[in-house]
């Protein structure tokens, strides 16, 4: 059996951290649930959030820990709802894009998920669970059935990546590629450096010169997105000072990385990437599109990237959850991630899914039709 420890996470935020650096030490981290991460997080959330660290102990020994973020949620539901979260705070505005989400367990003996579960020592009615693994605790654990809860897989994604000790053996990515696309990224590299001059790749160097490739990006990633109708990913003040802050605070710890990809004078794309034990997660990109659009500026500075990290030595450049074209056609490998919630039994969620799946037969009768 387990017992779970509950602890307010933003009562005392440096004993809250000391607990988590002890747990991370003894483990392997991606970097959304790091000591480094929580360090620059918690003390950015705003008063009134309500964040447990919780403890699993089994045979008096700490098998596990995690964040739970607790709210009540609405959205396009009919009736409010009893919420946590794992290891982000529930409220959009105040959280990443979670993505190789886990549960920390630095015996490398993880607990019975389920008990776990039914163990927990606060209300709740529904749990979700972004971004996870799927190969890690707890995201391999959701494929085994159980009575008591209803699982439901929201969105199973690949996340690719690249291999950079095959990209060094190979001596670069092209070799890597197949045919179609190393053609095809050949003729554009040979007519970006006719038309424009070479690709060259520079890291920033320092903090200001970071905020200043960031600030760049912003501006490019809003550019594209507008184009398109949506308000990307920078367009609330809140979201894009949120980066700035991160930047400032974590640049110097190596974990950001900030590159700017030219062909000739022309800034071709701006690149924010986290850098976290050897992978290298690229986090966010602003494209330079218009006159450039034909000669995939996007593919060119990704391999441009790739090819940098390789050079450092990295293990990985991982593109996150996507199955996007170029995703597909620049990865050497891919992992998996999920995201799902787990309902207790209740009436109120029978019906909501029960309407939910009557909308999707409707407008799938009127498609086709």
């Amino acid at each position: 059996m387990v017992r779970l420890i509950s602890i307010d996470a933003l009562a005392d935020i440096p004993h809250t951290l000391g607990i988590w650096r002890d747990f991370c030490a003894q483990t392997e981290v991606p970097y959304f649930v790091s000591a480094e991460w929580m360090e620059f997080w918690l003390p950015r959330l705003a008063p009134g959030t309500m964040l447990r660290l919780i403890l699993v102990e089994s045979e008096d020994i700490f098998r596990a820990g995690f964040f739970l973020g607790v709210s009540t949620i609405r959205q396009r539901r009919l009736w409010p709802t009893r919420a946590i979260c794992l290891n982000v705070s529930g409220q959009d505005e105040q959280d990443v894009f979670i993505e190789y989400n886990t549960i920390v367990c630095p015996t490398g003996r993880p607990p019975d998920f389920w008990q776990v579960v039914g163990a927990m020592p606060l209300e709740w009615e529904e749990w979700g669970l972004p971004g996870l693994d799927a190969s890690s605790f707890p995201g391999c654990c959701l494929s085994q059935s159980n009575a008591s809860y209803c699982v439901t897989i929201v969105r199973d994604d690949p996340s690719p990546y690249v291999d950079l000790e095959r990209v060094r053996r190979s001596g670069n990515l092209l070799a890597l590629l197949r045919s179609n696309s190393r053609q095809q990224l050949r003729h554009a590299l040979k007519r970006v450096g006719e038309e424009y001059g070479q690709l060259a790749v520079r890291a920033a160097g320092d903090l200001h010169h970071a905020l200043e490739i960031f600030e760049e990006l912003a501006a490019l990633h809003s550019t594209t997105w507008a184009a398109r109708g949506e308000s990307g990913a920078f367009a609330a003040p809140q979201r894009l000072q949120f980066h700035r802050d991160w930047i400032a605070e974590r640049f110097a710890h190596g974990e950001m990385q900030l590159l700017r990809v030219t062909a000739g004078q022309r800034t071709l794309a701006c690149m924010m990437n986290v850098v976290y034990r050897g992978r290298v997660y690229s986090y966010q990109t602003g494209i330079q599109y218009g006159p450039l659009a034909a000669l995939k500026p996007g593919y060119l500075a990704h391999l441009q990237a790739i090819e940098y990290n390789a050079d450092l030595g990295h293990q990985s450049y991982d593109f996150l959850a996507g199955d996007s074209r170029y995703k597909r056609n620049l990865s050497t490998d891919a992992n998996r991630l999920i995201w799902a919630r787990i309902q207790k039994p209740r009436l109120k969620f029978y019906l909501e899914n029960h309407l939910r799946a009557v909308v999707r037969r409707w407008r799938k009768r009127r498609q086709v039709r």
